[in-house]
């Protein structure tokens, strides 16, 4: 386990059906190999989702150039 933690935030703060825009962001995350399916106690306060083998290359693909990574 690390010292920190990523959360990903939505540009939006509240949204019509908030669970389902959850769900639906979650099963892309999972499909995409960027986050465990799991619910894990990874994260520093409360349960969370690990981050996943895929994620790495994810990032790395939409990095912008010149940034470090």
């Amino acid at each position: 386990m690390s010292d920190y933690t990523i959360s990903l935030v939505p540009k939006v703060s509240r949204y019509a059906v908030d669970e389902v825009v959850v769900n639906d962001i979650l099963k892309w995350f999972v499909s995409k190999d960027i986050v465990k399916a799991e619910l894990s106690d990874c994260t520093l306060s409360n349960s969370g989702y690990a981050i996943s083998d895929g994620a790495q290359s994810f990032c790395l693909k939409y990095h912008a150039p010149g940034q470090p990574a």
